[in-house]
């Protein structure tokens, strides 16, 4: 009588399948992409331009705590608050403009990434963020936000152009 073989035995070891390339993976071969056109290189550095404001921004108003709290001094509200209460007002308002720059800033960044890799979202999320920073120009007067929203719609612009639509929707049809 024979003794039953091992199972492991008779199979052969079976090398595992080779990484998948980058056009594997992305489904779109370096060939396939199409160009990204000078215009929306340009946008790509003044949004970044324009974020790089909104940072230096930041870093400006947390230098400017004390002007915070005369500002918060100087409104007829302040004349029924307690000192503690104008102080706690005051560090808000401060830390909230801080925050604001730094957020603006980073999802300005982000955006105009993605709108340089041709994504549709990231160009309407652009046009959002201009909207907003004119916004905030317009009931908060500032000399680096009314630049850094020129600079934003200048940028928007040149993302609807004639080629950078060409662009757009080349990478559209090649997901």
């Amino acid at each position: 009588m024979t003794t039953p073989q091992d199972p492991d035995e008779d199979r052969q070891q079976i090398p595992p399948p080779p990484p998948l390339s980058e056009s594997e993976l992305s489904g779109v071969s370096a060939a396939d992409r199409p160009a990204v056109p000078r215009q929306v290189r340009m946008s790509f550095w003044m949004f970044v331009a324009s974020a790089a404001l909104f940072a230096l921004g930041a870093v400006y108003a947390l230098t400017q705590r004390d002007q915070f709290v005369e500002a918060v001094r100087a409104t007829p509200q302040a004349k029924d608050l307690a000192p503690d209460a104008i102080e706690a007002a005051a560090t808000a308002s401060w830390l909230f403009a801080v925050l604001l720059n730094l957020v603006l800033a980073g999802l300005l960044v982000l955006f105009a990434y993605q709108a340089r890799a041709g994504k549709g979202w990231g160009r309407v999320g652009l046009i959002v963020l201009t909207a907003i920073v004119l916004l905030i120009v317009l009931f908060g007067p500032s000399l680096l936000g009314l630049v850094a929203g020129l600079i934003s719609v200048v940028g928007v612009v040149l993302l609807y152009v004639p080629d950078s639509k060409v662009y757009f929707d080349a990478v559209k049809r090649a997901r």
